[in-house]
């Protein structure tokens, strides 16, 4: 399954990350630096730079995903 994730780095999300990515799953993850995105790709996931204010460029990066979790605080 194709599945987009917000607040993929954060402390719930990072323990989410490579558990789905382990089980198969495409994981899409936003990530805000480039930090953060280094961290997302050592766990088996996307990263995208996504902001989660901007309505359009949302909806453009969870486009094609099956699922779509937000785990952002």
């Amino acid at each position: 399954m194709k599945v987009f994730l917000t607040g993929g780095t954060g402390a719930v999300g990072r323990f989410v990350v490579p558990a789905l990515a382990a089980r198969g799953h495409v994981v899409t993850v936003m990530a805000r630096s480039a930090e953060k995105a280094a961290q997302v790709k050592g766990q088996g996931g996307i990263p995208a730079r996504v902001d989660l204010f901007d309505p359009g460029g949302l909806a453009a990066g969870v486009a094609g995903h099956q699922a779509v979790l937000n785990l952002a605080t």
